[in-house]
């Protein structure tokens, strides 16, 4: 498997954008099932939640990929999508 040199960041308002041209994308390949939940904007603002995203390789700039977990006790909730065009690639 090829390894296509993502580049992860914390996520910040400059990603938001991005974020939901990713949505359009997954929306588009998966329909609604796969955009429903919270805005980035919220789950940006809610401290319990760390966000991360991947851009593409080559310095594109698209967002491939986004995770976001919210801890809590003995729990953690895990979500994240992937962009279509990214999908089955190997993400480092």
């Amino acid at each position: 498997m090829d390894n296509y040199n993502y580049t992860w960041h914390a996520v910040e308002e400059r990603d938001i954008e991005g974020l939901e041209a990713l949505n359009a994308a997954c929306l588009l390949a998966d329909g609604p099932a796969s955009v429903n939940g919270l805005a980035y904007r919220d789950l940006l603002a809610t401290p319990e939640i760390t966000m991360l995203c991947a851009t593409g390789p080559e310095g594109e700039g698209q967002i491939a990929a986004a995770g976001w977990v919210q801890a809590g006790g003995e729990r953690a909730w895990l979500w994240g999508k992937v962009h279509p065009q990214h999908r089955r690639r190997r993400f480092e």
